[in-house]
């Protein structure tokens, strides 16, 4: 795809990362001549029969609208243009100069809770912009927020139908829909795994990047409460109680006890920001907002040459269920902006392209503190309505009453019918005694039940985590792979994935001339993995290129520099003995070639060196 122009203007120079549902390229345009760059993201679908393709470019011209009304804020990739090319869907987006915020949250590195209160705050700016257009983020995470280079502003990246992992279900109708399961393992809560995204989905992921902050630990290695299924974070971090309450208000495993809007966030942040940020606090309205006005900017669709600008409407329309029988719908690209609107409690949940509630399997709810302050929740679902002109419905969501979530099964066993009536219960009769024991049968049926129900949500979240690593790996991204695998430890899948993607970075580095990264990379993988007879022989090959560079470096005079690249070789690999004896010849030589330079300088300081250069050796 390098060098080649695409929707004829752009022209395709570096791959900057992608998986199996689409890759994102940095382009110049062609029509423009300064500051012409942009980022141009493939979205390839896996299938090309008619149907598949007709759903997937309704699709995409949604993606695009939401897109769009989107790129109005300016902490928010403007979008250029979008086209379809040879059955190929393009988004042409601005190309936003600086680094992503997984730079700046480091391993290790704790920030203090002034930096940190001031990260949630700036990330609630721009998300409350989106959440006032009724559309879930559904990825937000470090890698997706990057610090602007001109004014240090921090901009949400990857909206769009960029991961989408869809596959069409059939209703007993017949209707099509669509389930959906996005997210970073660490930043995603358990109803977004499960298909059920909320705009409380994406104030989880704000509320882990802040903890990150805290901590200097990866959201991944947290330990959890088993009791309640909360983090347990603040051990040993420098924190205040009120930004500690609102971190956990934010976290809860419960959606129904976090925090429901930004607005809340930002109203509970409001007396902490003193001596944090020298902008005046402004919140976004509670109420309803505003239809937002048209919007005019260009998006483009490209045939040969671009059209001129078109006006939108920032309504965007839904997608048509289908009769017609399923076809599976593979991924068309990243993680979509999904526009929510809200229904009535009990009106019936229609397909949407984004989410099929029918689809997904409730996890077990756990009984969580809620948040200080926190107003009356509101709940939203993520599904769209359509009114007679088939225009989304802005009607505001309603309140439903905050009821106590289901506990969790309790600790310990609950006692058998025959110890109940051992102490003290009286059975009247046959009939009251086959009751009562089948009452147990039922409570033991139901504790059974509730505990293969949080088993397959266990399995669920698996492997939703093992095919999340598998995507990081053939995207590119070892760093990530490496580090998402890692955290699942226990597991022997996961581990066979930590060697491959750790034997994949090594070869990535070696192949950018970066060896002595390799050699340690490829030096991680375990002994039991199957790719570990082949990292030694990469070892021994990257050992001697090393050597050789080496000697090069000695022969070019850079004596401390062949020293420091040779000493890079491993006590494992075949030639590490080699290297050491060469360091010990280089410097026996390079004693010598000095003493040779010393006599030599002291023999023109004294007038003598013609005499010593013609002197014989022997003499």
């Amino acid at each position: 795809m390098l060098g080649q122009v695409i929707g004829s203007r752009y022209r395709i120079f570096k791959h900057l990362g992608g998986g199996s549902f689409g890759q994102t390229y940095l382009a110049e345009d062609a029509y423009i001549p300064e500051d012409n760059l942009c980022v141009v993201k493939q979205l390839k679908p896996q299938f090309t029969d008619p149907l598949t393709l007709q759903v997937a470019r309704r699709l995409f011209e949604s993606e695009a609208r939401t897109l769009h009304k989107l790129g109005s804020h300016g902490q928010i990739p403007r979008l250029l243009a979008h086209f379809e090319e040879n059955q190929e869907f393009y988004l042409v987006q601005e190309f936003i100069e600086g680094h992503d915020l997984s730079r700046e949250l480091l391993l290790g590195k704790q920030w203090s809770e002034a930096d940190a209160i001031r990260l949630v705050w700036e990330i609630l700016e721009v998300l409350s912009f989106v959440h006032q257009h009724q559309v879930i983020h559904r990825d937000l995470k470090p890698s997706n927020i990057r610090r602007r280079q001109r004014d240090n502003q921090l901009v949400l990246i990857d909206f769009g139908a960029v991961k989408q992992i869809s596959t069409q279900v059939v209703t007993s109708q017949g209707k099509t829909m669509l389930t959906v399961a996005v997210g970073t393992m660490g930043y995603a809560p358990n109803e977004l795994l499960s298909g059920k995204p909320r705009l409380c989905s994406d104030i989880y992921a704000v509320g882990m990047m802040g903890i990150q902050a805290l901590t200097g630990l990866y959201p991944t290695e947290l330990r959890d409460d088993p009791a309640t299924g909360e983090l347990v974070w603040k051990d040993g971090v420098n924190v205040s109680s009120g930004f500690g309450e609102i971190l956990d208000g934010m976290v809860c495993y419960d959606f129904r006890q976090r925090y429901q809007t930004t607005q809340d966030v930002m109203r509970s942040l409001e007396p902490l920001m003193t001596g944090t940020s020298s902008h005046q606090v402004a919140f976004p309205p509670v109420t309803q907002p505003p239809e937002a006005a048209p919007l005019t900017a260009p998006i483009s669709t490209l045939s040969g040459n671009p059209l001129p600008p078109t006006e939108v409407s920032p309504q965007l329309p839904t997608m048509a269920e289908s009769d017609s029988a399923a076809v599976p719908v593979a991924a068309i690209g990243s993680v979509p902006a999904t526009e929510v609107t809200p229904v009535e409690p009990d009106s019936a949940q229609p397909s949407s392209v984004a989410v099929s509630a029918a689809t997904s399997s409730s996890a077990p709810t756990v009984p969580v503190t809620a948040p200080p302050s926190s107003p009356p929740v509101t709940q939203v679902e993520t599904i769209s309505t359509e009114t007679s002109q088939g225009e989304v419905s802005p009607s505001s969501p309603p309140t439903v009453p905050l009821t106590e979530p289901p506990s969790s099964p309790p600790a310990q066993v609950p006692p058998t019918v025959a110890s109940v009536v051992s102490e003290g219960t009286v059975v009247q009769s046959p009939r009251s005694r086959w009751k009562f024991l089948g009452m147990g049968v039922g409570v033991a049926a139901a504790i059974a039940t509730a505990f293969v129900g949080m088993n397959y949500y266990s399995q669920s979240q698996r492997q939703f985590a093992l095919g999340q690593i598998a995507s990081l790996k053939m995207a590119g991204n070892h760093e990530e792979c490496v580090r998402s695998a890692m955290a699942l430890a226990g597991d022997a899948e996961a581990q066979q994935l930590l060697g491959d993607c750790q034997l994949a970075q090594a070869q990535a580095l070696a192949a950018n001339n970066q060896l002595k990264d390799a050699i340690l990379a490829v030096s991680e993988i375990a002994e039991n993995h199957s790719a570990h007879e082949e990292s030694q022989r990469l070892v021994g090959e990257w050992s001697e290129q090393i050597l050789q560079l080496a000697a090069d470096q000695y022969q070019g005079g850079k004596l401390e520099n062949a020293i420091a690249m040779a000493n890079a070789i491993p006590e494992n690999s075949s030639v590490y003995e080699q290297a050491q004896a060469q360091i010990a010849s280089w410097n026996q030589a390079w004693g010598t070639d000095e003493g040779l330079v010393k006599s030599a300088q002291e023999a023109i300081d004294r007038g003598e060196w013609q005499a010593r250069s013609l002197k014989p050796k022997n003499h």
